[in-house]
């Protein structure tokens, strides 16, 4: 998903919740955690593409390169997991807001991404060294790569 259809849909998910919970610190922690995770994505420009930075080609990558690696190591069911122990335990409005900002990322990006079903947990991505190819899974991998060739044609 796009961080414009996260923003959006975050956004109409931090407006019930405040209506349900009168807790502005709650939906503003919420539309945090659920947009800013993709800031990791980033960390993967960088291993990927580096030394060649710069705004407009950050955005190319996305739609149109095909990455080596896969990082994104703040979209892990792990975090999702601490970060609800973390809200049943303090039943901070703030804490409680994170983790539901984070599961709804998660689980937009997992039912609406084309990923390995195991791909955003962490620890499948570290055993396999973050190759793209098994975060992908091998069909949706070939796929990008077709797609890419295409485009340079």
């Amino acid at each position: 998903m796009t961080i414009t259809q996260h923003a959006g849909i975050t956004s109409v998910v931090c407006a019930g919740l405040y209506f349900a919970s009168h807790s502005w610190s709650m939906a503003i922690a919420c539309f945090v955690a659920g947009v800013l995770i993709d800031l990791d994505h980033f960390l993967d420009y960088l291993v990927n593409f580096s030394p060649r930075l710069g705004f407009r080609h950050f955005f190319d990558c996305f739609e149109n390169q095909v990455f080596d690696r896969i990082i994104v190591f703040l979209h892990a069911w792990e975090w999702v997991v601490l970060a609800i122990v973390i809200a049943a335990v303090t039943l901070s409005d703030v804490t409680i807001g994170i983790a539901a900002g984070m599961l709804l990322h998660m689980t937009l990006d997992q039912v609406f991404n084309r990923h390995n079903a195991c791909g955003y947990f962490l620890l499948f991505r570290l055993a396999n060294r973050f190759d793209a190819k098994r975060f992908h899974g091998s069909a949706e991998y070939r796929r990008r790569l077709k797609l890419l060739r295409t485009r340079e044609s």
